[in-house]
């Protein structure tokens, strides 16, 4: 009840009842904590509600344990590990959660972006090509390509990856925005303008 209740409040007044939750499903764990969804839901009351991640590592570890086939479980250990800056522990859970559900998006895309920005480009596009593969429909690929592009100073390549997510996806406003901004600097009034257009249509 506390839970639900936080999930519907102001920031401030949400942490005090999400604060209660967390106290009553800590007790409920040290009468037992072989529980699978009560483990999760700290985890999440601490990782989302309350913004402390770290908190959250043991009992989504302890979710994992009880169901190892899980693959929620072990993203958000991933995510978790990755918020507190633990890398390493980010990437094996990654891992683990694709060993899991091989087209899971969100650790395909964590797993390219983050070998490609790193420049260990061949492992990361071997995920990316999953990810297109899998998810035609997704400018996701395009997008980190254009991260990595800029990354490197090559801003006419990130344009095109840009372009191509576009193409892939005419509904970001954020990359259209973009694209507007980009063309109308360099004097491309026309194609700013297409990209323009194209955002009053969503």
């Amino acid at each position: 009840v506390y839970l639900d209740k936080a999930k519907q409040l102001e920031a401030e007044e949400g942490t005090k009842l999400a604060q209660k939750a967390a106290y009553h499903f800590e007790t409920s764990l040290s009468i037992n904590d072989d529980w699978a969804w009560l483990n999760k839901e700290l985890g999440l009351t601490y990782a989302q509600l309350l913004g402390t991640p770290e908190k959250a590592i043991p009992y989504f570890r302890r979710e994992f344990q009880i169901k190892p086939k899980n693959f929620t479980a072990s993203f958000n250990l991933a995510k978790c590990f990755a918020f507190v800056g633990k890398h390493d522990s980010s990437l094996i859970y990654t891992k683990e959660t694709l060993a899991i559900n091989p087209d899971h998006l969100p650790s395909l895309r964590q797993l390219s972006r983050s070998y490609l920005l790193s420049g260990d480009t061949l492992i990361g596009m071997r995920y990316l090509n999953k990810i297109i593969a899998s998810y035609p429909k997704s400018d996701d690929p395009y997008l980190i390509l254009a991260d990595m592009n800029f990354q490197k100073r090559d801003t006419l390549r990130a344009i095109e990856n840009l372009e191509m997510a576009i193409e892939v996806n005419p509904k970001n406003d954020n990359t259209l925005k973009f694209l507007f901004n980009y063309f109308h600097s360099k004097g491309d009034i026309e194609k700013a303008e297409s990209y323009r257009d194209l955002a009053s249509m969503n």
